[in-house]
């Protein structure tokens, strides 16, 4: 399964395939995609990403029935968070309270899966990576209903190439388990910060990082984004936040944008989709 190429599609389900025949070109480097959902959509007008699909247990109710047999797991998408796209199982500021409500969720609705031979991942925190998943594998292992994941799912927003590349190897060394990034573009929730269109090319593929952040002083480092995730055989799969129209950034800079309103790539998407640091 892991022969699969790295880079993927966090794909929005709802729209046609006048959208995703975007990324279905001769010559794309795309080996899976998501959607945040347990299985494609499937229509006359749907259509998908290229490569294999991941489906999603988004939250305990969801029918893992329908997730097809052959395709890895995702699970909870940020579940210390109540906004769109999260499933919201965590008080804020109450981690320790709320784990054990979120572990019963996960012995309903995932612990079968992973009991059947599954590949599935570690529920998907917004943020705090390390503190979430510690707690989380700590209130798993005390019980003797709960299975852990195969793999560890985690999202990275970020400013520099540095902080993705640190905030991907403190994760995979506090676990020992794989990693995918199912979730990761050049932006800063919590700050007015916003990168030049420049500036998130180069964080995706080419050798700069910002040095100093304000003055967005550009210096050559080793390596990118893709590029590093690509050398790490820690890492498995990721997949950069910026199909769609930007309603579906979900406050994600413009800069990010694989595509256009018209669903044709931007110049960031074809970078992705072909040569991501070449």
């Amino acid at each position: 399964m892991f022969a699969v190429q790295k880079a993927g599609i966090a794909w929005p389900s709802q729209y046609n395939q006048g959208f995703s025949k975007a990324f279905n070109v001769p010559g794309n480097d795309l080996g899976w995609w998501w959607n945040w959902a347990p299985r494609p959509l499937r229509g006359s007008d749907k259509a998908s990403p290229p490569g294999q699909y991941a489906g999603t247990v988004f939250q305990a109710d969801t029918d893992t029935s329908v997730i097809p047999a052959e395709c890895p797991v995702l699970t909870f998408n940020e579940p210390d968070k109540c906004g769109p796209g999260q499933t919201c199982m965590i008080k804020e500021g109450n981690l320790k309270a709320s784990m054990p409500g979120l572990v019963d969720n996960w012995v309903k609705a995932v612990v079968p899966l992973i009991k059947n031979g599954r590949d599935v991942g570690s529920p998907a925190p917004a943020d705090r990576t390390i503190e979430f998943l510690t707690e989380f594998f700590a209130v798993c292992k005390a019980r003797t209903d709960c299975k852990l994941p195969t793999f560890i799912s985690m999202h990275a927003y970020v400013r520099t190439a540095e902080e993705l590349q640190k905030l991907v190897t403190d994760v995979h060394n506090a676990f020992k388990m794989p990693i995918w990034l199912t979730e990761f573009a050049c932006h800063h929730f919590g700050s007015d910060w916003t990168p030049t269109q420049e500036y998130v090319h180069s964080f995706m593929g080419t050798a700069f990082s910002r040095r100093k952040i304000d003055s967005q002083l550009r210096m050559p480092i080793q390596g990118a984004t893709t590029k590093w995730l690509d050398k790490q055989p820690f890492v498995q799969r990721y997949s950069w936040l910026g199909a769609g129209k930007m309603e579906h950034l979900i406050g994600v800079n413009k800069f990010c944008r694989l595509q256009d309103d018209d669903g044709n790539l931007t110049a960031l998407g074809r970078q992705y989709v072909f040569r991501r640091y070449n």
